[in-house]
C-alpha cells in the first residue's frame, strides 16, 4: 500500500470517527453546522460568480447577442435538416475497373 493511500484512508476514518461521535453527542447541533455550511458556500459561490463577470462594453454586449442569435439558427436549421433528411443505406460497389498498364520491366538503364 503507498504511503499516500494510507494518509488518505487515515485521515477518511479519523473523519468518520469524528463526525459519529458529534452526531452522537447532539444531532441537533450537527445539523445546524451542516445548513450553516450550506449557506456560507452559497454566498461564497455567489460572491465568486459575481467578482468573475467583468464589465462588458456595448459592443461586446451587441457581439454576445449576435453569437446567440447565430447559434440559435443554426441549431434550428440542423434540426430541421435531421428530420427532414432520408438516410439512403450505404451501399459498396463491387465493381472495380482498373487495368495493369504493363510497361518496361525488363530494360535496364544503361549506366556509367
Amino acid at each position: 500500500m503507498k504511503i499516500r493511500t494510507f494518509v488518505f484512508f487515515l485521515i477518511t476514518g479519523l473523519a468518520a470517527i469524528g463526525l459519529l461521535s458529534f452526531f452522537a453527542g447532539s444531532p441537533n447541533a450537527l445539523g445546524k453546522r451542516i445548513l450553516f455550511l450550506i449557506f456560507v458556500a452559497s454566498i461564497l459561490y455567489i460572491v465568486y460568480r459575481m467578482g468573475i463577470k467583468k464589465p462588458v462594453r456595448k459592443d461586446q454586449q451587441a457581439f454576445l447577442r449576435a453569437a446567440k442569435k447565430s447559434k440559435k439558427r443554426i441549431r434550428k436549421r440542423q434540426s430541421s435538416r435531421l428530420s427532414t433528411q432520408k438516410r439512403k443505406p450505404i451501399s459498396r460497389r463491387n465493381d472495380v475497373h482498373l487495368t495493369v498498364i504493363e510497361g518496361k520491366k525488363g530494360k535496364k538503364k544503361k549506366r556509367a
